[in-house]
Formats: C-alpha cells, structure tokens, sequence
C-alpha cells in the first residue's frame, strides 16, 4: 500500500480523471451562468450602448492603409481577427452545434484568405473595411445606432466577451460579424 494509487492520501487515477471532468463542467457551468444572469437578454436587442468604438476600428484601417509594408500592413490586419477567432473557438467547444457561430468562423477564414491574396496597403484596409461593415446596414459602417438593433444568442454572447476578454478589437469584430 505504499503506491499513490493505492494511498488513502493520494487520489487514484479514476478518481483524478473524475475530478478534472467535475473542474471542466464547473467552468461551463460558470460561463454558462455568467452568460445567463450578468449579460443582456438575448431575445432583445443591446440597448444604444456606444460600445462600437467606430473611431477604434477607423483608427486601425488608417494603419493597415500607412503600413511601411504589405507584411506589417496584413500583421495589423490579422491580429485582432486571430483573437477573435480563438474566442469563437473557445464558444464553439462550449457550443459545438452553434450555426452561428461556425458561419462567423468561416466569414474569419474568408477574410484571413483575401488578406494574405491582397497585393497592397490599400487592399487589405479596404478588405478590413469590409469585415467591419455589418451585412444588415447596406454596408453602411459600424454605428451605436445599427448595433442597437442586433440580437445575439447566448453563445454568440459567450464568444463576444471571451474576445473582449482577449481585447477591445476582438470583441467589437465579434459584435460585427455576430450581428
């Protein structure tokens, strides 16, 4: 009886696999809850919060477009959309049968295919403009007011604040492409 797995002092391995699926379904749970009573409704549309900083996003397409170089201009264009996409896989693993967020992750993958294509400066600004304009609006740029009447599921708002979470840009990418 001197093994660990044998010790009444040490956890066996049957039990230690059992405490980390217990650990694992508390951190859902806990997002879950977090999603279900600190977040807005889903059902209803996020009240005129201002929370898309329009000159945020403008600010960033400026320098994609004054890049020194088509490298550094296509780093900046990526970044924040790399974060973004690592918040949408963290979503999907919490909801694996979200359509939702899967056409979010493809429309990331789309974009990240025509930066990488993009031939100058001045193309992957206008690609990152595209991204930013919501499908809803006509292509009208971001605005308090047109994301005042998008409506997110819960998952889609798990997402949005894991990508705040991993920055300002992600999240209003997510907030964009969500609505």
């Amino acid at each position: 009886m001197t093994t660990a797995s044998r010790s009444p002092y040490g956890p066996s391995a049957r039990m230690s696999k059992q405490l980390t699926t217990i650990a694992s379904a508390a951190a859902v749970l806990l997002l879950w809850s977090i999603s279900a009573f600190a977040l807005p409704n889903p059902a209803t549309p996020l009240p005129d919060c201002g929370c898309v900083d329009r000159a945020e996003i403008t600010a960033l397409q400026d320098r994609i477009a004054k890049a020194p170089s088509l490298d550094e201009a296509k780093a900046l264009a990526l970044a924040p959309v790399e974060l973004a996409h690592d918040a949408l896989s963290r979503a999907l693993w919490l909801a694996p049968h979200s359509r939702s967020i899967r056409t979010a992750e493809r429309r990331l993958s789309v974009y990240r295919a025509d930066v990488r294509r993009a031939r100058s400066e001045a193309e992957v600004a206008h690609e990152f403009g595209q991204l930013v304009r919501l499908a809803d609006s006509g292509g009208v740029a971001i605005d308090a007011h047109i994301m005042s009447s998008c409506h997110y599921t819960t998952w889609e708002i798990v997402a949005i604040v894991l990508g705040f979470i991993l920055g300002i840009l992600p999240g209003i990418i997510l907030l964009i492409i969500l609505c």
